[in-house]
């Protein structure tokens, strides 16, 4: 069965309580199909490619960091790195404040 995981949830779907259109028991399963998968290159390939993987794996172990970006000068932080947020926190408070001036006008026009 090449696709266990959908096999699996139709499965667990099927023998839910008050579902029972599948059953569990090892008897039952005898009707599931399967094919045995064999590789289709020879062992010094795999071998190699997993050889190529473990070194990848490697070289990105501790590739994140929790020091601050800099500009390519040592422990000088850019000032353009704060942009982004400052745009982001002042695009907020004009959204907040122009929704309640709105609300305002709409309310004091209503009592007009």
């Amino acid at each position: 069965m090449p696709e266990t995981t959908a096999l699996g949830a139709a499965m667990a779907a099927g023998a839910a309580e008050g579902v029972s259109v599948w059953s569990l028991s090892p008897e039952d399963l005898s009707e599931v199909t399967s094919e045995k998968l064999e590789p289709q290159i020879n062992p010094e390939e795999s071998e190699f490619r997993y050889a190529r993987w473990k070194k990848a794996v490697q070289k990105s172990m501790n590739w994140e960091t929790t020091e601050p970006v800099c500009n390519g000068n040592e422990g000088e932080m850019s000032i353009f790195s704060s942009i982004p947020l400052g745009f982001s926190i002042m695009g907020s408070m004009l959204m907040l404040v122009g929704a309640k001036t709105i609300i305002i006008l709409e309310s004091e026009r209503r009592f007009e």
